[in-house]
């Protein structure tokens, strides 16, 4: 929202695409239905971007779930990376020059010309109260205008939607002059200690992994209760799983009982937008168990973790979580 808003300057610096797109798909891949084929055609000369990598992947994130939701009764996902060298001429206004394509292609159910004209209007969706804000397309539009690309859409109804991000290539020669500064080694935690995960939003879920990753943990990711419990009773050395309450079928309380039958010892941290002492079947807090409002912020969601896992971080890493 804050580089939405312009209020956040992007990080833009050289990036390689197609290892944004391979790590995207994996988070997707946690979130699609199993009866949506993802396909992929990755060009092996692609050449690095510069852009914000976190934009890059949100964008191509919000695409990706956008073309889920357009295929309620399966289909096929494509994707795939291309380079646009200076003499094929640009997609929109953008100048003359070399770019790097990433298409996300989907055999759902398309747009009719009066939705496809206003799909990156502020707060306009075709969805239903509760399944999306209307903001995803404008973020994505903003985004990419403000790293010097460009972003196309192609539908119509029943034919499927193509989607086409454009993005500034780096001259090979600029690579090393601007290449990504070497990240100081954070200090090694007093223990390892690995977390299940479970949210049903797979873009909240992608920023809450990358949060908890980068600060240490190892993390099992699951969008529904079923899918929790199945990873819960393969991964045997979880002792912590941080869930959202409001999960669709069963509820995060609910699951917490489930898990708690086969773990009883297992700690559990709910993350709730609503008042938790009204919330039916809530759990109350004790040594394993705890609660953390929503939205989250960083330092809150890192120190409620550590505290219920019984894990401190090092006087190094702590100006890191205080970002």
């Amino acid at each position: 929202m804050l580089v939405f808003a312009r209020k956040q300057p992007l990080q833009s610096r050289p990036t390689n695409i197609n290892q944004v797109v391979r790590t995207t798909l994996a988070m997707f891949h946690q979130d699609s239905a199993a009866d949506i084929e993802v396909a992929t055609e990755m060009a092996r000369d692609l050449s690095w971007a510069k852009v914000d990598a976190t934009q890059i992947q949100t964008a191509i994130l919000n695409v990706l779930v956008n073309a889920r939701d357009a295929m309620p009764s399966g289909g096929t996902l494509a994707i795939a990376t291309t380079n646009l060298h200076r003499a094929t001429r640009p997609p929109a206004d953008l100048p003359a020059g070399d770019y790097v394509c990433v298409t996300v292609s989907d055999t759902g159910t398309g747009m009719a010309p009066e939705v496809l004209s206003r799909v990156f209007e502020p707060f306009f969706t075709t969805k239903e109260t509760g399944k999306g804000t209307g903001l995803g397309l404008s973020m994505v539009y903003s985004a990419m205008r403000q790293m010097g690309g460009a972003v196309s859409i192609e539908s119509a109804p029943g034919r499927g939607t193509t989607v086409s991000l454009v993005l500034p290539a780096v001259e090979a020669g600029s690579l090393e002059d601007a290449a990504m500064p070497e990240q100081e080694p954070a200090d090694p935690w007093p223990r390892a200690v690995t977390l299940l995960y479970v949210e049903d939003d797979v873009l909240v879920s992608a920023s809450t992994i990358d949060i908890l990753t980068k600060a240490g943990f190892t993390v099992h990711a699951a969008a529904n209760a079923p899918r929790a419990l199945a990873l819960l009773a393969a991964h045997r050395n979880v002792e912590l799983m941080v869930t959202d309450v409001g999960l669709p079928g069963m509820n995060g309380h609910e699951l917490a009982f489930e898990a708690r039958r086969l773990r009883p010892d297992l700690k559990v941290l709910f993350l709730t937008g609503y008042d938790r002492t009204r919330v039916p079947g809530g759990t109350a807090e004790d040594s394993i168990t705890a609660y953390l409002d929503k939205p989250l912020h960083q330092h809150a969601l890192l120190k409620a973790v550590r505290r219920l896992s019984g894990v401190e971080p090092s006087e190094r890493a702590a100006p890191f979580l205080r970002n």
